[in-house]
Parts: C-alpha cells; structure tokens; sequence
C-alpha cells in the first residue's frame, strides 16, 4: 500500500489534473479600463485640437513647396498616300509585317534623336538658355514670362553654366548682379541694352516693357535669380522629358513633354513639330533629285 501510494503521488505531480474550462465569456476591456480611458480623454481633450492643426498646417506647407509638373502633348500624322512615306507607316497591306513596325520605331528614334532636339535648342536659344526665378520667403518659382528683363549671353565661360546668379534692379537704368565664387561675394553692375563684359561671361540684358519708370519702384524690391544654361543640357532636359507612343494599328505618333511651364513645353513641342516637318520634306526633295 505505501508502495502505491507513493507511485501514485509521483504521476500526480508529473501529471496534474487540467482545469475544466469556465463557460464565463470576459469582455475585451473592462468597466474599469473604459472608465480610465475616459478620465484621460477628459483630462487631455485640447491634444487633438492642437495636433490636429498643426499636422494640418505642415502638409499644406509642404505641398506649397512641391513643384508641379505639367505635361504637353502633340500628335503626328504620318503620311499614307505619299510614296516616300508609304514605307514609314502601318498599312492595310503591311501592318502585320514586322518591317511596318520596325519603321515606326525608326520615326520614333528620329523624334527622340540627339539632333532633332539639337535643332530645337539652336532655334528657341533666346527662350531657353537663361531660367528665370523669384525669390520668396517660402519658395522660389520659375518664370517663363512676364520678367521684366530678358538676358542674352554672347560668351560665357563653362564653368558659369547651372550656376545661380542674382538679379537686383537698381534703377531704371542700371542693374546689379552678384554670384559665390571661391567663398566670396562677387557683384557686378551693368546697365539695360548695353553690353556687359566681364573676365567670364559677356552678356546684355534689355528692358522690357514693364519695367517704366512707374513700376521700377516695386521691382527694385522683388529679388530675382537666373541660371545660364549649355547646349548640352538643354538638349539632355528635351530628350529624358520626351516621350513618343505609336498606337497600335494607327499612323499617328503621340509626342508628350513634361516640364515645369506648360508654356514652355508646348512652344518646345511645336518647335520640335516644324523641324521634324522640314526634316522630312528637306529629305523627299533630296531622294526626288537622286531619283
């Protein structure tokens, strides 16, 4: 019997008896948390009202400064029923050749080369070789039109290119512009519609309409800057914002340009349309003198 009782003692301690399950449910947050809760939002009601506010004010803040981006868009129409240019579009008799698709894919290179954009940028020189600014408090924006200046760059040397100048009207007559070089503050006065020659750039800056001797009090305060661009950037800028998309079974090429003025991609794209319109033409004149 004590040998029994012993063995039986050791598989109860090995073994214990489970715990019959309570058939009670329990609430996933008792009257005394609820209660706690409420005592905190009693105490702290003004949090919401303050921080609500606030998170409300950053993001208009941060969407102010945001840069918007517009896109402008042209179509071309490829031409079926001249002979130099049945071979260049999809037709009832080849569009399921793979030769009709390979030369639409070659008018697409051509729209996108490195040379058409060339003769984009030697075209439009005057409207896209200086960027103009104004200067805030919060942010600076980009103006296309309406300066009251325009700036033309006979030489300049490479290492002024992308860099930010500063532009202040002194007077009716003269200006001042200022840039960082070597860590010190650099300013050079010139005067409208004469020329301005320096060690590192020469350039001329006219007046334009707006500037009278009525508003050249207001402008003298509005703090301009402007960035002299190099060919070679503005035709990189044309050819990563451009993009060219044949619809299937059409003879159309739908050209889209995104930049930051819808002005100015829309003046960019019909510049791009009459050069790839003389391009073409120039190019059937010369396959009709060799035929």
């Amino acid at each position: 019997m004590l040998q029994y009782a012993i063995k039986t003692l050791y598989l109860l301690t090995i073994f214990p008896v489970s715990h019959k399950p309570s058939n009670k449910k329990q609430a996933i947050i008792s009257p005394k948390d609820f209660n706690l809760i409420i005592r905190v939002l009693k105490a702290n009601w003004w949090v919401p009202l303050l921080v609500l506010p606030v998170f409300y004010a950053i993001g208009v803040f941060y969407v102010y400064r945001l840069t918007t981006v517009y896109k402008a868009s042209t179509e071309f129409l490829l031409k079926a029923d001249d002979t130099y240019y049945q071979k260049n579009v999809v037709n009832d008799a080849s569009f399921s050749t793979l030769n009709s698709y390979i030369d639409n894919s070659n008018e697409t290179r051509i729209i996108q080369s490195y040379d058409l954009a060339k003769e984009v940028v030697t075209k439009l020189k005057n409207e896209l070789q200086v960027s103009y600014f104004i200067v805030g408090k919060v942010r600076t924006t980009e103006q296309f039109t309406g300066v009251p200046f325009n700036i033309y760059v006979n030489v300049m040397h490479p290492g002024n290119f992308e860099k930010v100048f500063d532009f202040r009207i002194v007077d009716l007559h003269h200006y001042e512009i200022s840039t960082e070089e070597g860590g010190e503050r650099k300013s050079i006065r010139g005067k409208f519609n004469e020329d301005l020659v320096h060690v590192d750039l020469s350039l001329r800056v006219d007046r334009t309409d707006n500037l009278t001797e009525k508003s050249v009090e207001s402008l003298k305060d509005i703090f301009y800057q402007f960035v002299i661009h190099s060919e070679e950037k503005l035709i990189s800028d044309i050819r990563e914002n451009l993009t060219v998309v044949n619809p299937e079974f059409t003879k159309i090429l739908r050209v889209s340009l995104n930049d930051v003025i819808p002005e100015r991609a829309v003046l960019i794209l019909n510049t791009l349309n009459e050069v790839y319109a003389e391009n073409k033409l120039s190019s059937k004149y010369e396959l009709n003198e060799r035929t």
